[in-house]
């Protein structure tokens, strides 16, 4: 098994220190190469005490990457996210954009 890109980590790490406030909630959402399950891109968006949603940036180090290389980064990096009852990290699929979302946390 690889290690994630290094990239990827100080982007993920960023994240907590670009925030203009503890209050956000951030998601990621993913889109992935059907064929070989690896991330072709993924987005950061953010959504305020009143649930708007807006896109804030790209995560472009994540792109060739699993989403698993993706769950390690947050964890490392100090995000936590919701789980299945399974254990596995709760990804949400969007149909309509052949995407998947996964909620985060930001480290405090």
């Amino acid at each position: 098994m690889m290690a994630p890109p290094t990239e990827l980590i100080d982007q993920v790490r960023a994240l907590a220190v670009q925030a203009p406030s503890r209050t956000y909630f951030l998601a990621l959402r993913v889109r992935l190469d059907a064929l070989r399950f690896q991330i072709v891109a993924c987005e950061v968006w953010e959504g305020d005490s009143d649930l708007r949603w807006t896109r804030r940036t790209d995560l472009p180090a994540a792109s060739g990457a699993t989403r698993l290389d993706l769950e390690r980064v947050l964890v490392t990096a100090g995000y936590v996210y919701p789980l299945e009852s399974s254990g596995r990290p709760r990804w949400r699929p969007d149909s309509e954009h052949g995407s998947f979302w996964l909620d985060i946390t930001m480290p405090w």
